[in-house]
């Protein structure tokens, strides 16, 4: 790892667009992103979680998919278990 930030401002990842890199905190690795939600909310984010895609909402997406029992894993287990009754 060579230490360089790599600017990444005004692109999206997911649902999050990046705005500006902010100041990290005394002794933190990598750079820290403000950035904004398609949902309103804004976060801050270490590039690397952005770039490698661990991080795609500000949480929206998370809630959106647990709500959805299509995508909900608890709901498809719950389902498999009653469904042999």
């Amino acid at each position: 790892m060579s230490g360089k930030i790599v600017n990444i401002a005004g692109q999206r990842f997911g649902r999050l667009v990046v705005q500006f890199c902010a100041p990290s905190p005394h002794g933190a690795k990598g750079a820290l992103w403000f950035c904004q939600c398609d949902c309103g909310r804004a976060k801050f984010v270490r590039g690397a979680l952005l770039r490698k895609g661990v991080v795609r909402s500000c949480g929206c997406l998370h809630d959106e998919l647990m709500r959805n029992p299509a995508t909900n894993p608890i709901h498809k287990r719950w389902r498999k278990s009653t469904s042999s009754l």
